[in-house]
């Protein structure tokens, strides 16, 4: 399988002409086909594909992990230079998603209104197979390890603002000759829930697990230092090997490395990996 991570918050040392931004964006080829997963905030990751030779308007299907601006922002640019790829969601990622501000104001984090009600979605929910290879996850059990900062996300219901449930996260798992590979936006729901919900449907782990923790700022609610330390000996338990990225955060990423190991690394926009 070929990812190669079209955005992230920062960006290869040797590539100066690429552009970074706090979101994420993966391309993937895998069993012939070629895909996205996640847009970033705007139109940047396009510019990235161009420069690394990723001709995006052959990209069969596209995926949106959940709601947030961070990952939705760059789909109207998107359907403007693909005209064939479905992309599939969540229902509820169309719903209004905000953002806490430590000022209390509600930043508005949606998905891009003018492509609500595009003919170009698929809105499943629950555990949807979609083939031999791929299946889409929003499903999920469990309360281990939930993030601290889940706690400034809400949405809104009427004229109410509640905690986000983060029903709308979906998570992409794809089998390729005989490995699994978890691909993942935010894990807003939690990692741990999410390889756990994998071994419950599947039987067993994922052999790599791809994208963000939302552990950037773990101490941000609650001041518990020894929260990053603890989710690395949950996971480094699984055996899995852990690629993350974006919302986990350089510093958190090299405290988990210390429990880690090599079990853990760390994807930046430009790099483009064989797995």
């Amino acid at each position: 399988m070929r990812i190669a991570v079209l955005l992230e918050n920062d960006k290869v040392k040797d590539r100066d002409e690429l552009l970074s931004a706090h979101g994420v964006s993966f391309y993937i080829e895998s069993m012939g086909r070629k895909m996205i997963f996640d847009f970033g905030p705007d139109a940047r990751f396009l510019e990235n594909a161009r420069m690394m030779n990723i001709p995006l308007e052959e990209v069969d299907l596209a995926f949106l992990s959940h709601g947030h601006q961070d990952h939705a922002g760059g789909i109207p640019a998107f359907l403007k230079v693909n005209s064939k790829a479905p992309i599939y969601a969540h229902p509820k990622a169309m719903d209004k998603h905000y953002s806490r501000q430590e000022n209390g104001i509600m930043k508005d984090i949606i998905t891009p209104e003018e492509v609500s009600g595009s003919s170009r979605f698929i809105l499943v929910e629950g555990i949807t197979r979609l083939d031999a290879h791929l299946t889409l996850i929003s499903q999920i059990t469990g309360e281990e390890m939930m993030p601290p900062g889940n706690e400034t996300l809400y949405m809104r219901e009427g004229e109410e603002y509640l905690r986000d449930d983060f029903r709308h996260e979906h998570n992409l798992l794809l089998e390729e000759e005989g490995k699994l590979f978890l691909i993942i936006g935010c894990g807003h729901r939690g990692v741990v829930n999410l390889v756990e919900t994998v071994k419950k449907i599947k039987g067993r782990y994922p052999d790599h697990v791809i994208g963000g923790f939302h552990i950037k700022k773990p101490s941000k609610i609650h001041p518990d230092e020894t929260f990053v330390p603890r989710l690395g000996e949950k996971l480094k338990e699984t055996g899995i090997q852990y690629h993350t990225c974006h919302c986990t955060g350089q510093k958190m990423y090299r405290k988990l490395q210390e429990t880690m190991g090599a079990q853990v690394d760390y994807l930046v926009t430009g790099e483009d990996l064989t797995l």
